[in-house]
């Protein structure tokens, strides 16, 4: 999906290149010191720059820096995975949170929810991203104030609810269903949109549904059959089998 993007990071093929791609190995020791330290830095400052930036930074600067952010992880993943503890310790992550609750810029709230897309779609570091889903940072996340009539933001939004149920496996799963307080924000939500107007949206919400079933955890099983909550998402399902039993009717 994003290929292209990771493309002209240099780290990905790029077919339309004879030559293969600058490795890490092919760099003197010197240099690559210079590159990790140039990260480091760019880190830092990109932290500084959120942290600080609602509501006094120009729409352009603001989105420019939320894109780099996917770029500098997705680079310390493949490069030099030890600066992603530095992405989270510095709160890259929360500084982005905080601008979907300060912002009222769709523009903002539409790459911060593609920076965290492409970040999910392409960091491999397990580590890392137990970090990022822990303290119920994602849950906080997802229930994070989205303009939901915005035609614009929703099929963001959507994106990357089923980029983190993608990210859901029996290891994960806790991140996502407090059984305590039987909470699942990421389910409830996306079944939410099942009958969404966009055809887009609502096969995506049908695909994290999918990735959801596939959990064969017994409390989220438990939570999905039973609570009121998702009741609403059954009657639709049982509505549009007896509307697809009755067209079939009709043909005949």
């Amino acid at each position: 999906m994003f290929g292209p993007f990771l493309t002209l990071l240099g780290l990905a093929d790029d077919p339309s290149k004879t030559h293969p791609p600058t490795t890490p190995a092919e760099l003197t020791a010197a240099e690559q010191s210079h590159e990790c330290d140039r990260r480091r830095a760019q880190i830092q400052r990109l932290a500084a720059y959120l942290k600080a930036a609602h509501g006094r930074s120009s729409r352009k600067r603001l989105v420019e820096n939320i894109r780099l952010v996917s770029e500098v992880v997705i680079w310390s993943d493949r490069r030099n995975p030890e600066l992603l503890s530095l992405v989270i310790e510095v709160g890259l992550h929360q500084h982005m949170l905080a601008l979907l609750h300060t912002s009222k810029d769709g523009a903002v709230a539409v790459q911060v929810l593609q920076t965290f897309s492409i970040i999910l779609d392409s960091v491999s570091d397990p580590k890392f991203l137990y970090a990022l889903f822990s303290n119920n940072f994602v849950n906080d996340l997802i229930a994070a104030p989205i303009d939901m009539d915005s035609d614009e933001i929703v099929p963001y939004y959507v994106a990357f609810l089923k980029a983190l149920s993608l990210r859901l496996t029996a290891d994960t799963i806790h991140f996502f269903f407090n059984e305590r307080l039987t909470d699942f924000p990421l389910y409830t939500t996306a079944v939410a949109l099942f009958d969404h107007p966009d055809a887009m949206v609502r096969v995506a919400v049908r695909a994290i549904t999918l990735n959801v079933f596939r959990i064969n955890d017994p409390g989220a099983l438990e939570f999905i059959l039973h609570s009121p909550r998702c009741a609403h998402f059954w009657e639709l399902i049982v509505c549009s089998i007896k509307d697809s039993y009755d067209d079939a009717l009709r043909i005949l």
